[in-house]
């Protein structure tokens, strides 16, 4: 069965079924997990968490180091980690093998694929956005010196995705017609970048995730499609909470530009 919904609560119940995700629907790799848990039907009870009211670090709260996404079973197994966690439920559930590969070569080849990203492309996506948007909505100070040199992390990490883990005509990372959870989280930290409609004009930002995109990576915009086509009507969905976000403070920049 699809997952269910349910908020989090510090009185919530034990773990039912396969267990529950805990997740906020504005954090990339929590959409990215979700998405997966969709595709591959596997029977988890997903946990809104609300970071902004920082539910994540309620006593209750069941990962210690206070994030999301995170993983908890009926036996009171818990996992954070947001790479972990897809191996884990690829491995415990047995899902088709394009996922996470059993072949050692060919899983090598993902294991390399979700350490780049995280280190490369997610730095430089979730950098730009944290320095020159999401750090002052969480009551801290933006800096446009550091979401600029993120810009140029994101840009060549974009060029290493479109030149190298794109390399082939297939739609999939590796040269693969199917996915593998390396795309789940690569495409999500792209599709973040919407949130670039919502970045003041000052910080010298792309004006939009197209703009950034521009001519130069039409591998990357037909991979971005393809996983949309996974399921597409689950992918808006997933992805509703993220858009209303972006449309509020495109709205309050606009407002601000006006004065």
């Amino acid at each position: 069965a699809d997952a269910m919904d349910a908020p989090f609560s510090p009185a919530a119940s034990s773990p039912v079924d396969g267990g529950e995700l805990f997740v906020d629907m504005m954090s990339q790799p929590s959409r990215a997990c979700c998405f997966f848990v969709h595709l591959a039907r596997l029977p988890l009870t997903r946990r809104q968490v609300i970071l902004g009211r920082k539910e994540q670090l309620l006593d209750s709260f069941p990962n210690p180091l206070k994030q999301v996404p995170c993983l908890v079973e009926r036996d009171g197994f818990v996992l954070p980690e947001s790479s972990a966690i897809l191996k884990y439920l690829a491995d415990r559930h047995a899902v088709a093998d394009h996922w996470y590969p059993r072949e050692l070569r060919a899983r090598a080849r993902v294991n390399a694929a979700l350490d780049w990203q995280h280190f490369s492309l997610r730095r430089g996506a979730a950098g730009v956005t944290w320095f020159s948007l999401i750090a002052r909505n969480m009551g801290m100070k933006t800096d446009p010196g550091m979401a600029r040199a993120m810009l140029n992390v994101l840009r060549g990490a974009l060029g290493k995705l479109e030149k190298t883990w794109l390399a082939d005509e297939a739609p999939f990372m590796m040269g693969s017609s199917q996915p593998c959870i390396a795309d789940l989280l690569v495409s999500e930290e792209i599709f973040n970048l919407t949130l670039l409609e919502a970045i003041d004009e000052d910080f010298g930002m792309p004006p939009t995730l197209d703009a950034l995109l521009g001519d130069d990576h039409p591998r990357i915009i037909k991979f971005l499609a393809a996983c949309q086509d996974l399921d597409w009507t689950e992918w808006r969905s997933m992805h509703g909470i993220l858009h209303t976000a972006r449309d509020k403070m495109a709205a309050k920049k606009k407002t601000k530009s006006r004065m």
